[in-house]
């Protein structure tokens, strides 16, 4: 994990895509040059966003005299929004840093700290927000790849399918419909830079008002 000791508000996700779609939130939002998003990485390599991480990204900023104005954590809903949150509630409060009191609500610090289990209020995650764009988007083809997915569940149930359904439609828009030839499949984080995205949509409105708390 790296950090850019130039931006005194961090948030820290779990995966490429969220990070991915957070940069591109925070441009449209005109405060990417104010805010670092990072995969939470620890010791190992793996992916982890733990109390040690924390303690270690507060400590690399105060040892560079750049106090954090803020720390956010950005993270799936999975089977329970609610457990995700005070989990990782636990984990500021072990790294000494005032825990937010409720999902989606910053705490003053400092540093001011927050969490976010996405969807809101779940279960589910960051796949679950882009699908709700998706069927607000594009809804005929929403339902096309839906119906698809249904004949394709009762045969194989997948693990991920909101994941699965989005990687068709990223496939199918940005893959090889309408190219002159075949072009490389694009996984959904590849194509945020796309017009296709809209950022002002109300289906990212909790990000986006999650990282104006952060900000103050």
């Amino acid at each position: 994990m790296s950090v850019d000791l130039g931006r005194p508000v961090v948030v820290l996700v779990e995966g490429q895509t969220d990070e991915r779609l957070l940069a591109s939130l925070l441009a449209h939002l005109q405060v990417s040059e104010r805010v670092c998003v990072t995969q939470g990485r620890n010791a190992s390599g793996k992916g982890a966003i733990n109390t040690p991480l924390l303690k270690s990204v507060v400590a690399e900023y105060t040892l560079h005299e750049r106090p954090l104005d803020a720390l956010g954590i950005v993270a799936d809903s999975d089977a329970d929004a609610n457990e995700t949150f005070r989990h990782y509630r636990a984990v500021f409060a072990n790294a000494g840093l005032t825990p937010p009191t409720a999902a989606g609500m910053v705490a003053s610090g400092p540093p001011r700290t927050g969490v976010l289990a996405v969807p809101p209020g779940g279960p589910g995650e960051l796949e679950d927000i882009l699908w709700d764009y998706y069927r607000d988007r594009v809804p005929d083809l929403a339902s096309c790849i839906d119906n698809a997915r249904e004949a394709v569940e009762a045969v194989d149930p997948p693990a991920r399918v909101k994941r699965s359904k989005i990687l068709v439609h990223s496939a199918w828009v940005y893959g090889i419909n309408r190219a002159p030839t075949v072009r490389p499949l694009r996984a959904p984080h590849q194509t945020f830079d796309q017009a296709f995205w809209d950022w002002s949509h109300p289906a990212f409105s909790p990000l986006s008002q999650f990282v104006a708390d952060l900000l103050g």
